[in-house]
């Protein structure tokens, strides 16, 4: 019996594209990925760093691949739909990493494929990401099962019951690493500052972050994880007395919160 897989499609591959296709290689070797770049450029990129990929046009994509990754942006959906429009039949999934577009803005781009929406994080490329899915009520289980077998090759799979909580996941998770890796910065910066080899404190900052998170793997209750580093009177107790000083937890809501606003603004856009 083969064990050959049917081919999965991706139009456009960008960081968070080639991430996804990287850890899909990587944890299924065997798995055929078809990609339409259009950026010459790209192109050649992809050549010289992903040989595991084939580069092809949009017909040959559509009459190989049932399940179809949408790695392009927002703003691209219009011309896309003129492209392959007359090439999508029922049998097609689209899976849309378009930030702030809703299935409903697709669903008129790219009827009569279904369409179902993730958002990813850049550590997919590890098979460490965290992806919130959202699937319409018409998607057929059996298209269920195949996106959520393809979503966790690349990390931890989320499934969203109300579209609108996208926004919510786009902020916590897809906008996430970039929130963290600024706090890790401060810290270098810090280090840098008051004398320490910058080297030495990037290793430093770096590995307790990630001795930090491996800690609330175990336990994953942040407040009971803070108590035991937390001592009287200590150093970390002077610490965090400057972070409720300074209203840091509303500080995170507000980032978090403008993160929410410009992904419900990109849905509001994209209705348009």
């Amino acid at each position: 019996m083969s064990d050959r897989r049917p081919p999965l499609g991706f139009i456009g591959l960008g960081q968070m594209g080639a991430a996804i296709c990287h850890a899909i290689h990587e944890s299924t070797p065997n798995q055929p990925l078809i990609v339409v770049e259009s950026n010459p450029d790209r192109q050649d990129w992809i050549r010289s760093n992903m040989p595991f990929v084939q580069l092809t046009n949009y017909q040959d994509l559509f009459s190989s691949c049932v399940l179809v990754f949408l790695a392009i942006k927002p703003q691209q959906i219009a011309s896309l739909s003129d492209d392959i429009s007359s090439l999508l039949m029922t049998d097609h999934v689209l899976i849309s990493m378009l930030a702030g577009v809703s299935c409903a803005s697709c669903d008129t781009y790219f009827s009569p494929a279904s369409v179902v929406r993730i958002m990813p994080n850049t550590p997919a490329t590890l098979g460490l990401g965290v992806t919130g899915i959202y699937f319409p009520a018409s998607i057929t289980d059996e298209s269920r099962l195949a996106v959520q077998e393809v979503c966790q090759a690349f990390g931890l799979c989320i499934e969203l019951k109300n579209e609108d909580d996208m926004n919510l996941i786009t902020a916590l998770s897809g906008s996430g690493p970039a929130f963290f890796y600024r706090m890790v910065h401060a810290c270098i910066q810090f280090g840098v500052a008051r004398g320490l080899d910058e080297s030495l404190v990037r290793d430093a900052v770096i590995q307790t972050m990630l001795g930090a998170s491996h800690m609330l793997k175990n336990d994953p209750y942040p407040e009971k994880q803070i108590q035991r580093v937390t001592s009287p009177n200590g150093t970390t107790y002077a610490g965090l007395e400057v972070m409720n000083q300074q209203n840091f937890d509303t500080l995170i809501s507000d980032v978090l919160s403008s993160a929410v606003d410009r992904a419900v603004e990109l849905s509001k856009e994209s209705a348009c």
